[in-house]
């Protein structure tokens, strides 16, 4: 749990080296039902950093952990975290048979924690299909436990990136992801902020607002002093260059530079 609450807090490195010391007690131990949760909880956090090549290898350690010994929820999160790479990495179809699955273990489990979570990878995995209304039914599950409320600000940016499928919901995707910007600021969830940022200041630009995409985007990137291999930085860096050439700036975006040079 310190990995994800890590991560969330906008300390993406931190969160591997307690994810790895995760792992290096469960394999000291020697116990499998440990080993099963860190390997588990590793997958969820690559989900998070979007570290697709690593997920999928400790979703499949969980996924025969799960198995082996008849640990459903090591199995369901194992199933979900490979069908969501598989789907990302360019076929949604069995990436979506994959995280059904595992859904169904999941639930069958009677668990409901993380619940949101689970429920919006078949979501995303929609999205990447540019099937939009599956996408919108999977996303309603999960807003079933409104004290769940940790992953609210993503649930509301992929509503917005679903309703940007059609041309004509431009003005409640952005609604959706204002919202999603405003609950990441609000609970100090830098990552989930970054992420809603992007979408905004994507969505600005493609609307002639890039002097205000710029300005959503960049210090909410300058913020961070470490991650920046990440794919979610990388794309943050990427749109500010070009949000930066298009409004013909010649300066270095406040904060980037500095970011940039103490890597």
């Amino acid at each position: 749990y310190l990995a994800l609450v890590l991560w969330m807090q906008g300390y993406p490195d931190q969160a591997s080296q307690a994810k790895d010391s995760a792992k290096d007690l469960a394999r000291d131990l020697d116990h499998p039902y440990s080993s099963g949760y860190a390997a588990s909880f590793a997958a969820m956090l690559l989900q998070l950093q979007r570290r697709l090549a690593g997920c999928y290898d400790q979703a499949g350690e969980a996924l025969q952990i799960g198995r082996d010994r008849r640990f459903p929820l090591w199995q369901a999160i194992g199933a979900m975290a490979r069908g969501w790479v598989t789907a990302l990495q360019g076929d949604p179809e069995q990436g979506v048979i994959e995280l059904v699955q595992g859904l169904a273990t999941w639930e069958a489990s009677g668990a409901m924690l993380a619940l949101p979570f689970q429920r919006t990878l078949l979501a995303e995995a929609f999205l990447v299909a540019g099937e939009g209304e599956k996408g919108f039914q999977a996303l309603a599950g999960s807003f079933c436990c409104p004290q769940d409320v940790w992953w609210l600000p993503e649930q509301y940016r992929l509503q917005g990136e679903l309703l940007l499928l059609e041309a004509e919901h431009e003005a409640e995707a952005r609604n959706s992801i204002e919202q999603a910007l405003s609950l990441a600021g609000d609970s100090h969830a830098r990552l989930l902020e970054l992420r809603a940022a992007v979408s905004l200041a994507r969505l600005l630009h493609r609307q002639g607002q890039t002097g205000q995409a710029h300005e959503v985007l960049v210090s909410r990137y300058a913020w961070f002093q470490e991650g920046f291999d990440l794919p979610d930085l990388q794309r943050a860096k990427d749109l500010l260059e070009e949000l930066r050439s298009a409004t013909g700036r010649q300066e270095q975006p406040a904060g980037v530079e500095s970011s940039a040079g103490t890597r």
